[in-house]
């Protein structure tokens, strides 16, 4: 099956590159971020790295995105740059995550890239798109191409899909027009020596309280017992965050990424936290925005759960990286 998987793959990319299939252009700059691998590269933390360069240099950002497992189908409106018009459900939880982080930010859903591209900048005036997970998404044009580089942690991360992690041979990375490293040397061992490689550096921005978004001073919760979930696609790095912190991770629950919790997870969860007489849960961010919708079924856990907040700083590169930024907008002057 990764053999089909791959030759499928192989003949689509070479159709883009020969013209056979077509890339479609909306009239504003166009900034892609993506993954060649199934999840947990740091995309959406880079992603808002990126929105809040845009934002210092007074552009109005359209976010355009699939909406992985959202209910919905067809064209959302998350936020006009205004208000919120949807929720996590119809959304899908990373549209949400920034529609609620960056609210004059216009926020899209669409299966087709190009429809939503077109309607943030025909209806709500968007200066610059930022494609999130478009790697793959090759029907919209792109003036910047993005691509976060993965560490290999086992040989399933350099196998094809369904027996590995990888969305496409490592050899599409050369169409990449900038690599980012989220680990010194993380994946850079495939990427051509001539393309740019920003390394950033992953770190805990703040710990919230779940029940009312207050932040929470991070040293509080030193050498303190606590339960952990996630559904996210490398919870490895989530509980490496929380014990670099130095919280005791007494209890540790990964459920499939993008999961959507019943009021039963969450009844199992306060089960244990009761059990090991544990004051403090932990969750990530993108958990806390599809759990909003059902934690009035656990309002003990609710009281008692904090998420974590990422950011991603660049460590090399910054210059280099607003250089290409910077040379989107003089293109399109």
């Amino acid at each position: 099956m990764s053999w089909l998987y791959a030759a499928a793959v192989w003949l689509r990319n070479k159709c883009y590159d020969k013209g056979i299939l077509a890339a479609h252009r909306v009239t504003v700059p166009v900034i892609s971020v993506g993954n060649s691998t199934v999840g947990g590269t740091g995309k959406t933390p880079f992603v808002e790295t990126i929105i809040e360069i845009l934002l210092t240099k007074n552009k109005k950002i359209g976010i355009v995105s699939r909406g992985y497992k959202r209910t919905s189908t067809g064209t959302v409106v998350v936020s006009d740059g205004c208000a919120l018009l949807a929720n996590a459900e119809a959304s899908g939880d990373e549209p949400m995550q920034i529609a609620m982080k960056f609210p004059g930010t216009v926020v899209i859903v669409d299966e087709e890239r190009f429809r939503g591209a077109t309607l943030a900048v025909e209806k709500f005036g968007a200066e610059v798109i930022v494609l999130d997970d478009g790697f793959q998404h090759r029907s919209l044009h792109r003036d910047l191409d993005i691509v976060m580089a993965s560490p290999i942690r086992s040989w399933r991360d350099n196998q094809m899909l369904p027996a590995g992690y990888m969305r496409e041979p490592v050899s599409s990375l050369t169409r990449a027009d900038v690599v980012v490293s989220t680990v010194a040397g993380a994946g850079e061992k495939f990427v051509p020596a001539s393309q740019p490689v920003i390394r950033v550096q992953r770190k805990v921005k703040e710990i919230r309280s779940l029940a009312d978004g207050v932040p929470v001073p991070i040293g509080e919760f030193a050498g303190k017992q606590s339960l952990a979930f996630c559904g996210i696609g490398n919870p490895a790095s989530f509980r490496n965050s929380l014990e670099e912190l130095g919280v005791e991770v007494k209890e540790f629950l990964s459920f499939p990424d993008h999961y959507s919790y019943t009021a039963g997870d969450l009844a199992e969860i306060e089960r244990r936290m009761r059990n090991n007489s544990l004051s403090y849960v932990f969750t990530t961010e993108k958990d806390a925005v599809r759990l909003r919708s059902i934690m009035e079924s656990s309002r003990w856990l609710k009281e008692h759960c904090h998420y974590l907040t990422i950011e991603l700083n660049i460590t090399a590169g910054a210059e280099l990286f607003n250089t290409r930024i910077d040379n989107l907008f003089r293109k399109a002057v």
